[in-house]
């Protein structure tokens, strides 16, 4: 008999465990916030400057990036800024070792935690020669954690890496998102 090694847990589901943390429960507020996510594509817009390799920052195709994207609202997503995580993937993108002193920290630099259905298609990030990174704007929020309408952008970030964190079976449970600071 061959052993399992990835055995059903029941009882325990870390998609369910961060679902309630990001929007809340019977029990606990939600931690997590509103934000669009720009996914950009491999395709050059029309402005695209070969020479450059640039985009026309008046464009108002790709508003300056260069390619193709579309954008699509993120309900809720946890950022945690000025932090790099010492054990996970995005360590590289702090420049912090596990033996970085304690309380060593980066306002241009975060990690976000977001549900595993927000990237599908996480593997694009896996490649070194990924030339469009995405975007992800935070958006304005009330003090009871709404979104303020008409959407307002306050923060702009650049996806360095997704890091996909796997459980049962070898499903993908939630994502870790390195985040880069991008002046608005």
């Amino acid at each position: 008999m061959p052993f399992n090694y990835y055995p059903n847990l029941h009882g325990f589901d870390l998609r369910e465990e961060l679902h309630n943390l990001l929007y809340g429960d019977i029990t606990t507020p939600g931690i997590g916030r509103p934000a669009i996510l720009r996914q950009m594509s491999d395709t050059p817009c029309a402005c695209f400057n070969t020479q450059t390799n640039s985009g026309n920052p008046n464009c108002r195709f790709c508003q300056g990036e260069g390619f193709q994207f579309h954008e699509k609202l993120v309900p809720k997503i946890y950022i945690a800024r000025s932090f790099g995580s010492v054990l996970g993937g995005s360590t590289q993108i702090a420049n912090q070792a596990a033996l970085s002193p304690y309380g060593f920290t980066d306002p241009q630099r975060a990690v976000a935690y977001a549900e595993f259905s927000v990237y599908p298609d996480y593997g694009r990030y896996m490649k070194q020669d990924n030339q469009t990174p995405d975007k992800l704007y935070e958006l304005q929020v009330d003090v009871d954690g709404n979104m303020v309408r008409p959407l307002s952008r306050i923060a702009k970030w650049k996806v360095s890496t997704v890091v996909p964190h796997h459980g049962d079976a070898g499903r993908v449970e939630y994502l870790e998102l390195g985040l880069d600071k991008v002046n608005l």
